[in-house]
């Protein structure tokens, strides 16, 4: 039987490549201004008038993603199950409840940031 030969550019899982990769790859993402995300707000129609407002200003410089993340988070309501409600427009979500899931949310992506920035330079 003959040598095979593999492409040793194919990424593997070793340290090493996962720390080339997490330094060589960027993400532009497009953020939303108050204006964009009220629109995509008011099409959801998951807040009150006031609510939309109050959430546009907080969601502002935020990518869409996470727009719709977070609404997912308040919308399954402080003891969850309460999702199917507020999609149906039978409810609203509570807005001192999206705050501290918009603060939680962007808690965990500070802490996710810190946690990946140790693992690079550890190797």
């Amino acid at each position: 039987m003959g040598r095979r030969e593999y492409d040793v550019s194919v990424p593997c899982l070793s340290a090493f490549m996962i720390e080339c990769d997490i330094r060589e790859i960027t993400y532009n993402v497009r953020t939303l201004k108050i204006e964009d995300a009220k629109k995509v707000l008011q099409q959801l129609n998951v807040f009150s008038n006031d609510g939309v407002e109050s959430a546009a200003e907080a969601l502002n410089d935020i990518p869409l993603k996470k727009l719709y993340m977070v609404v997912e988070m308040a919308a399954q309501g402080e003891h969850g199950g309460s999702a199917e409600a507020i999609y149906s427009g039978k409810a609203k979500i509570n807005i001192s409840h999206f705050f501290e899931c918009l603060q939680n949310m962007l808690r965990i992506n500070i802490s996710t940031y810190f946690r990946i920035y140790y693992l690079v330079i550890m190797f």
